[in-house]
């Protein structure tokens, strides 16, 4: 297995600026809103766990996560139970979480279900230039208590 990247490699630039000649856009970008996938118990309490969390299925891009103590050098921290995103530019790759049992061994891939919406500031770029970025909203991921750690 390669080693998994902390790093997330979406693109954060969704500009849309038309250019009629009447008008200069100006060339600053506008970029996608950041999220956190909360990690909870059965009752909806914050809740720790080991895993991954992947970007895509097609060359997914995988972040290992530890929300306890003593993480590896490449384990992202998940403080309160929270898994945090840089960023995300919109519709389209699937995000998907699995646990790591005690034995060293993964549960199944969930899918982590977004809510997405897209926004628009019509002026962002200049008069006339929008732009529009997404913000997501995750619902909370329930952890299976045979994986759960004993500390959020």
């Amino acid at each position: 297995m390669s080693r998994p990247s902390l790093a997330w490699s979406l693109p954060l630039l969704l500009v849309a600026c038309g250019d009629d000649g009447d008008r200069t856009c100006t060339a600053q970008g506008c970029g996608g809103g950041l999220f956190s996938v909360p990690l909870v118990t059965e009752s909806g309490q914050p809740a720790s766990a080991r895993g991954e969390l992947r970007r895509g299925r097609t060359d997914p891009v995988v972040t290992r996560f530890n929300c306890g103590a003593g993480r590896d050098a490449d384990e992202v921290a998940c403080p309160g139970g929270r898994i945090g995103i840089p960023s995300f530019a919109g519709p389209g790759p699937v995000f998907e979480m699995r646990f790591q049992r005690p034995d060293g061994s993964f549960t199944d891939w969930q899918i982590v279900n977004l809510h997405i919406e897209a926004i628009t500031d019509p002026e962002f770029n200049g008069p006339g230039c929008p732009c529009t970025w997404y913000e997501a909203s995750p619902d909370p991921v329930v952890v299976p208590a045979a994986v759960m750690l004993s500390t959020p």
